[in-house]
């Protein structure tokens, strides 16, 4: 099986764990909403919060794999042009998990022992500054579909229609991060979630679909040998 591919299932498997962690973690409460209603949340399920807190730890591994195979296809495009989008993708993922991983860990923070041993005010620290984190993915969610979307449109390197995509994605990365600083900021950080997951299952599927085949994958380029001119007679 080529990378291309293996990334691209990973991608699919990735999306069905993000989904899978949303459906355990219930409907959060807003940004708006009061400290009662945050402790209550928290208070509620602790082992289901736990368990979603789990999953979600399950993406980091499958999202790197994801992740490479998607910068890989497009840094070898970017090495016959000269350009480096290549990069840019790389940059906007290693911000987008580092935006989510901030929000993990302060997530993490709140519900590990139930919000026990919390007073109010850094229980509401914890969950505003979770959702921060989390609003900030917006933008790296931005610069990744750009990475992706620039060299799909100018280069063709997979369907237009998915370079299109790419930018509406941008376009809602930087619409859900104007819509954090609001007070439904959590309504918007799920607009931002739910782009996400659609664009990575699209690209996943996109990954899989365009992968060489086994016969070419691994087919090495012979290297080119310099001639030696003819010594005169």
């Amino acid at each position: 099986m080529s990378f291309q591919r293996l990334a691209g299932i990973a991608g699919v498997v990735f999306v069905a764990l993000m989904v899978l962690n949303g459906a355990l973690l219930g409907d959060q409460p807003m940004a708006n909403d009061s400290i009662g209603e945050v402790r209550s949340y928290v208070t509620a399920d602790e082992g289901m919060h736990k368990t979603g807190f789990f999953i979600g730890l399950l993406v980091l591994p499958v999202a790197v794999l994801f992740f490479a195979g998607l910068v890989t296809r497009i840094r070898e495009s970017d090495l016959a042009h000269a350009e480096g989008w290549g990069f840019v993708t790389l940059l906007g993922a290693v911000l987008l998990g580092a935006g989510v991983g901030v929000g993990d860990v302060l997530y993490g923070l709140t519900i590990y022992r139930g919000g026990d041993g919390l007073d109010d005010s850094i229980l509401r620290a914890f969950w505003d500054a979770q959702g921060i984190a989390y609003a900030t993915t917006g933008a790296a969610l931005t610069a990744l579909a750009v990475g992706v979307a620039v060299p799909v449109l100018e280069r063709g390197i997979w369907p237009m229609w998915y370079g299109l995509l790419s930018v509406l994605v941008a376009v809602l990365g930087i619409v859900t991060l104007v819509g954090a600083v609001s007070d439904t900021s959590s309504a918007w950080i799920f607009v931002g979630f739910l782009s996400m997951a659609v664009w990575t299952l699209v690209t996943g599927i996109v990954l899989i679909v365009t992968a060489p085949s086994a016969a070419t994958a691994g087919r090495a380029v012979p290297p080119s040998v310099p001639r030696t001119p003819a010594m005169p007679a």
